[in-house]
């Protein structure tokens, strides 16, 4: 059988790594998150210009030996210009896909509790965009997971977080108690 990845996501304020942290805190799970492997990626790649290999296969390649695990990632990544691009690459997911059975978990909220959770969020100011900004990431969001679900032929789930603890219920259903 092969190990599960769970890759929980979202936009930036909606709250799936306060849910990750939270059921890492009341259960024994892997975890990696995805911003930090990219955030890695681009420290290495300065310190060493031999690195030729994509931000992509970076990922692939500390995915592909996990086990059982939380995949804390974005679904879409923000270009310096504006645009939205896909997380991962097909290739690279179609890949893992081979190797993991791979569920998608998308945590959602309304514009309106992002915009205020990010403007609470006193270490991260500068994700606070305004409410158009974040429909555009929402539906960004929405279109890439639905891509990834084609992908690797599987439904995604939807977790609505505008009550914590009903969100976690949820979430814990999905990967530590499931049906």
């Amino acid at each position: 059988m092969k190990d599960k990845l769970y890759f929980v996501g979202g936009v930036k304020g909606v709250g799936k790594t306060s849910l990750i942290n939270e059921l890492r805190r009341n259960h024994k799970i892997g975890y990696i998150n995805t911003g930090d492997l990219v955030r890695n990626y681009r420290r290495m790649k300065k310190e060493d210009k031999q690195i030729t290999n994509s931000v992509d296969l970076f990922i692939f390649n500390n995915l592909i030996f996990l086990k059982d695990s939380i995949v804390d990632t974005h679904f879409a990544g923000r270009t310096e210009n504006g645009d939205y691009v896909k997380g991962l690459d097909d290739y690279f997911l179609n890949a893992l896909s081979l190797k993991k059975n791979i569920e998608l978990v998308l945590v959602t909220a309304s514009v309106d509790d992002i915009y205020e959770r990010r403007a609470k969020d006193v270490l991260r100011r500068e994700r606070i965009l305004d409410k158009s900004d974040i429909e555009r990431e929402i539906h960004a969001t929405n279109y890439f997971i639905m891509n990834y679900a084609k992908i690797i032929n599987k439904k995604p789930y939807f977790i609505l977080n505008n009550d914590f603890n009903q969100a976690y219920n949820e979430l814990e259903k999905i990967i530590i108690n499931p049906q």
